[in-house]
Parts: structure tokens; C-alpha cells; sequence
């Protein structure tokens, strides 16, 4: 989950990235098409805006990448297999207070993901 929010924070950083390199676009066009710049200076000024735009979203995907990593560095999530663990544990605690065999515990429709 928590990894959808970072993603989802790394969508929106970008989408913002690209909507302000698309206003810098329209904005030289407009520019062009008025007569304050001719075709060559709008050439050279879209090149420089494509350049920077590449740069800074290589730099802010790291950025985001690593501060994903750090996150989940701190707050891993539980495993299958830890959730099995635990769930033994119960059905033999409770067992060992009631005399009776714990109910079985139903399985989740949604698939876990996988951890790396």
C-alpha cells in the first residue's frame, strides 16, 4: 500500500513535469506564430525545453525512487508466510485456552503481492 501511494506521488511529479514542458511548447509556438521569434530560435528554444525536461525528470525519478526504497526499507510488509505463522500461533493459543481446535481462518479472495 504503501508503495501504490509512492507510486502514485511518482505519476503526479511527472504528469506536472510534462503538463509544464506541453505550456512551454504551446508558449514558443504562440510566440512563433506572432513574429517575436522566427523558426530557427523556435527550433533552438523547443531542443533546450525537451533537454531540461529530460534532465529533470531522470533526477526527480531518482529522487523518488530512492525516497520509495528508504520507505519500504522502514516498513516492510508482512509475508504469506508470516501471516501463516501467526495464524498458527493463534489456533494453538486458543486451543491451549479452550481445549478446542480453533476455527479455520478463510483465505482472502485477493491475491498478495509478492515481496522483493
Amino acid at each position: 500500500m504503501k508503495k501504490d501511494i509512492a507510486e502514485k506521488g511518482v505519476l503526479a511529479a511527472i504528469g506536472l513535469a510534462l503538463e509544464a514542458k506541453d505550456g512551454l511548447d504551446k508558449k514558443i509556438e504562440e510566440l512563433k506564430k506572432d513574429g517575436v521569434i522566427d523558426e530557427k530560435e523556435a527550433k533552438k528554444a523547443l531542443a533546450q525545453v525537451k533537454r531540461k525536461y529530460d534532465k529533470e525528470s531522470k533526477v526527480l525519478e531518482e529522487k523518488v525512487k530512492t525516497q520509495v526504497s528508504e520507505v519500504m526499507k522502514k516498513a516492510p510488509a508482512i509475508t504469506k508466510k508470516e501471516i501463516a505463522r501467526l495464524h498458527k500461533r493463534i489456533a494453538a493459543l486458543e486451543k491451549k485456552l479452550t481445549g478446542k481446535k480453533a476455527k479455520p481462518v478463510k483465505k482472502s479472495k485477493k491475491k498478495a503481492k509478492k515481496r522483493k
